[in-house]
This record gives C-alpha cells, structure tokens and sequence, in this order.
C-alpha cells in the first residue's frame, strides 16, 4: 500500500481566493453573527495564522487529480556543499513576513535533503518531469559539490530541467556538468523553457525562436528561471533592506513579461531565489515560486495539469517519515 505524504491540512480562508490559486479549492469561512463579531474575527485569524506558521503552505490531498495529463515537481535553492556545518534553520529565520523570510540554508544537511526528496519523487510520485530554478550549489567554486549533486539529481527517473542561479556561476563547470544554460525541453507534448540567471540579447532572441517554433503545441507552457518576475512590495522592500545585493526581480522582467505576453498561450513560470512559497498571476503569466528545499521546512511543489487547469500544492520533507 502506498504510502500518503501529508504537510497538514488546507484551510477555508475568508473573501477571495489567493492570487495564483487556478483550481478554485478554496472557499469562504461563515461566520457567527453572535457575540462579539471583532473578537471572533480575530480569534479566527489568529487560528489560521499559528497554522500557517507550523504547517506553512499546502498539503498533499486528494483535490490534486491522479490522472492528471502532467504532473511536474519543482525543486529550487538546494544550496549544496561539501563545506557546509549549518544543520538546522533557527528560528528567526523561520518567520514569514509579508511572503518574505530570511536565508539560512541547511548546508550541512542540504545532501542528505536532497536524497531524501529525490526518494520520495521516485517513490511516491512519479511525476513527469522534475524543473530545478537554481542554486543548486551554496558556492560557486565547490565544484565537488556541482559534482556529487549532479550525481544524486541523475537518479530522478524523469527529465529535469533545471535553471542556472546566481550561486551557480562556476564558470564552464556548469556546461560540463548540466549543459547549456538556456534551453527548450518538450515532455509529453508540454514545452519547457529555461533561461540562466544571466540572460543577454543572444538568450532573448534564442528564446524568442523557440517559443515561436513551439507554436501548435499544448496551450499551457512553461518557463523555468530563478529570479522572480512578481513580488509584493513588501517582499521587495525587505529583500532591499537584507539582502540588496541581489534583487528578487529579474532585471530583465519586463523583456520576459512582454514576449510571454505578445502570444496566446498560457505561462507558468516556475522560479525561486527569495526562499518562499509565492503565487501571482498576472494576464496570461502565472509565477510559482518555491521556497529553498535546504530550509526549514524543506519544501518542495508539485503542480498537476488536467484540462488546462493547473493544480499545485506544496510538500514538506519534514512532514514525511524516513523508511
């Protein structure tokens, strides 16, 4: 009997569905006309508040169909290295403020993590396709790290597509290793696009023919990335404030945003970089962000598309028990 991966539970949530949300499983909350309104408004909110602090985002559950026509699982920010001693995320960084946390990477656990992931995408699974946004190293120059990563990423028993990070500019490792950094990649009639962290006009235009040589195709397409193309405010603000050097947004959002949006197709673009779970969609682009698999909670998303409609929720390897 398989076994069922679980992260908790879903929850009814008050007025209208997040942005992002394309299956329409959530509803909205009743409640009690008695009493004091206020105080039971606010009691609520802070019920679904501690949940979403433990459970974080998502659950594994029966409103992703099992005879979906694609089923892809996204993994981003493994953060590998051979040097690494951090081996738990503490709590100050397991806050989520405003969709926005700060990093600290498990790079002393980021193997045994990924092992772990990789396991239970063969085992319980079996998706499609697998799609990696990036910094898949915590260092550029650990190249043993690329190496034995590389190694463990070769037993998913599916393509993988998988994006270049910031952290991943290692020189010509990356070409020997995972090949070119930008690319197209059809699974099951789906198309698969990946740009670098570093794109140029020369990326642009490479992109620009393969999304027209896709045309006929399924509908539904997929760019993968690391940087983010929507953020709110506040995630910006906070990033600017921690982490400035690096920005969430892709320098290049607007070029990206106009050529997906000039076809008529519909996009998922699937990212990482600021180590949370985000949603948003804006006309025919819809961003899947997925938060670091190398911090607390180790998550990592799995989306489902039946009849044009994507299904997504998000699974954490602490939720799941070792054999």
């Amino acid at each position: 009997m398989r076994k069922r991966l679980l992260t908790g539970g879903c929850f009814n949530v008050p007025g209208k569905p997040p942005p992002g949300s394309l299956d329409g499983a959530y509803g909205k909350a009743v409640f009690c006309r008695k009493g004091r309104p206020h105080a039971r408004w606010l009691f609520f909110v802070a019920i679904v508040w501690l949940a979403g602090f433990f459970l974080h985002e998502g659950c594994f559950s029966s409103r992703l169909p099992q005879n979906a026509e694609l089923t892809v699982v996204h993994l981003s920010d493994l953060h590998l290295s051979t040097r690494g001693r951090i081996t738990d995320t503490p709590w100050t960084h397991k806050i989520v403020v405003g969709g926005y946390k700060l990093h600290k990477p498990c790079t002393g656990k980021s193997f045994e993590l990924l092992e772990k992931a990789v396991a239970v995408v063969n085992g319980e699974i079996r998706p499609d396709a697998v799609v990696i946004t990036g910094d898949i190293v915590d260092c550029g120059n650990d190249g043993e790290a690329l190496k034995k990563g590389a190694e463990i990423i070769r037993r998913l028993n599916c393509p993988v597509i998988i994006a270049q990070g910031d952290h991943d500019k290692v020189g010509d490792r990356w070409e020997a290793v995972f090949g070119n950094r930008d690319g197209l990649s059809e699974v099951k009639g789906f198309s698969f696009f990946h740009i670098p962290f570093e794109s140029d006009a020369g990326t642009f235009k490479r992109l620009a023919e393969r999304i027209s040589g896709a045309w006929g195709k399924s509908r539904t397409k997929f760019l993968c990335m690391h940087r983010m193309l929507y953020a709110s405010w506040l995630m910006n603000a906070l990033s600017s404030r921690f982490y400035g050097r690096t920005a969430l947004l892709s320098p290049d959002r607007e070029s990206i945003v106009d050529l997906l949006g000039k076809t008529a197709d519909r996009w998922i673009v699937l990212c990482g970089h600021s180590h949370t779970t985000h949603e948003e969609t804006h006309g025919n682009i819809t961003e899947f962000c997925t938060s670091s698999l190398a911090e607390y909670p180790h998550e990592f998303r799995i989306l489902k598309v039946k009849g044009g409609k994507v299904r997504t929720a998000v699974v954490s390897l602490d939720g799941i028990k070792d054999e």
